[in-house]
């Protein structure tokens, strides 16, 4: 299993990245209690801990599509937890953090 931790610094917030056979398994260790057997992955935040999140991929079935995937989730956790809405008019914040953080999850998965 792969686990490493990055930080995204304009944001204040740390990523916790886990690369495993079994989702579920460490979905249970970070008190995740939804069922997610079927997942390729999954992207949580803390509730005790704001700022920090959790990327969980499944080793097996793990490719771009799957990243880029969470990594949307995890744009959308950051923006939220920072209180960013999403505006047609000016989606280059969620743009330049999914491209950062697509960045720095191939780092640790593929590097």
């Amino acid at each position: 299993m792969i686990k490493e931790t990055f930080i995204v610094p304009i944001y204040d917030c740390q990523v916790d990245v886990f690369v495993t056979k079994h989702v579920e398994t460490v979905a249970e260790k970070v008190n995740y209690n939804e069922d997610c057997s079927g997942s390729e992955g999954l992207t949580l935040s803390y509730p005790l801990n704001p700022g920090i999140y959790c990327v969980i991929f499944k080793k097996r079935t793990l490719n771009p599509g799957v990243v880029a995937h969470e990594a949307y989730h995890l744009t959308a956790k950051i923006m939220q937890t920072c209180d960013i809405k999403y505006d047609i008019d000016n989606i280059e914040p969620f743009a330049y953090l999914n491209g950062y953080l697509v960045q720095e999850l191939h780092k640790i998965i593929w590097q």
